[in-house]
């Protein structure tokens, strides 16, 4: 199991009601980090219309981002870190008496401790999800303002083992995540981590994931946990600026649900960087985040309803008909005005 980047630089009738509400008409907000203006993705015509949505709400709440940890002390991550308020920093203690110790921000699944990145694919995914927003600093997540609990699980390789990823789905779901990102994928199906995604189920969780990076019809050739059909899985495909199908990108009428920007992807990276990434992993906390915005306008929405919300409400390019199951891009915009 692996993260999936492709690294450019390195290496009902409520519901019927719901979805016919009118479009948000507050006025646009755009964010005062210098480098905002490289993050194409949250334009109106290939992008997220972000701006309109801002207008709205620019904050959402815990995010559990499960994947190669974070660049903790980052300067345009660290305000938005959640923080478990019921254990004591550096005691080397588990105070909260949940199995981990000094599990402070998220924790690292198989070492333990802090879940401090040495890859810059996690720290790049938190940014996404949740990069501070008109900080005057860097750049800007999807929510400006979050709680992104960092659950490593995966190496300095960007490798990780299934059973520890499930691990990281209950610690996140015992947390208080109902938002979780999964930016990785397998060939192989693993009884655990099917396991671990129908607990989060049973506790209202969504966990968005990524389509992978091979090109190919997953509904044919199949990619976990994408390929899987969980009523509480998410999966997203990458598109690029122009607005179609990224070359790289998975897909699947049935088993991918949308797409959302992933070709030349900037966000935030190891040492106090920045970095230009491709990949579904980096559509996947996008649409995270455009999912969490959803949840925070209306807490009382279901996870089923979130899922929808962002499938329906999307802009529907005919380069994506026959490639999701609706054929959209997520709009956060139009989601934004559906969730009510």
């Amino acid at each position: 199991m692996g993260c999936l980047p492709i690294i450019r630089c390195a290496i009902a009738t409520a519901l019927l009601a719901l979805f016919a509400a009118a479009p948000a008409t507050a006025a646009p907000l755009t964010p005062d980090d210098p480098r905002f203006g490289e993050q194409w993705f949250y334009t109106a015509n290939t992008g997220l219309d972000a701006p309109d949505a801002w207008g709205t709400r620019t904050s959402c709440g815990t995010v559990a981002i499960l994947d190669t940890g974070a660049d903790l002390d980052h300067p345009d991550l660290v305000q938005n870190l959640w923080v478990n308020t019921g254990e004591i920093p550096d005691n080397n203690k588990d105070d909260d008496k949940n199995g981990y110790v000094d599990d402070v921000n998220g924790v690292d699944i198989r070492n333990g401790g802090a879940p401090v990145d040495t890859n810059g694919h996690g720290t790049h995914v938190a940014g996404l999800v949740g990069a501070r927003g008109n900080n005057a600093t860097g750049v800007t997540g999807v929510c400006w303002t979050a709680k992104l609990m960092i659950v490593k699980f995966m190496s300095v390789f960007g490798r990780g083992q299934p059973d520890d990823a499930a691990d990281g789905i209950r610690y996140a779901v015992k947390e208080g995540a109902r938002i979780i990102n999964a930016s990785f994928g397998t060939t192989s199906q693993n009884d655990k981590l099917k396991d671990a995604i129908e607990y989060a189920k049973s506790k209202g969780a969504l966990v968005v994931v990524a389509a992978g990076n091979d090109g190919k019809n997953i509904d044919k050739t199949p990619l976990y946990p994408a390929s899987w059909t969980d009523a509480n899985i998410l999966a997203v495909a990458a598109t690029t600026e122009g607005g179609g199908l990224a070359s790289f990108s998975n897909y699947g009428k049935t088993a991918v649900d949308v797409a959302a920007p992933g070709d030349d992807i900037l966000s935030t990276y190891l040492r106090n960087g920045y970095q230009t990434l491709d990949g579904t992993s980096m559509a996947s906390p996008i649409t995270a985040g455009v999912a969490a915005m959803v949840r925070q306008q209306n807490p009382k929405l279901s996870y089923k309803s979130i899922k929808d919300i962002v499938r329906k409400q999307a802009d529907k390019p005919s380069s994506l008909s026959g490639k999701t199951v609706y054929g959209g891009r997520a709009n956060l915009r139009r989601a934004l005005a559906a969730a009510g």
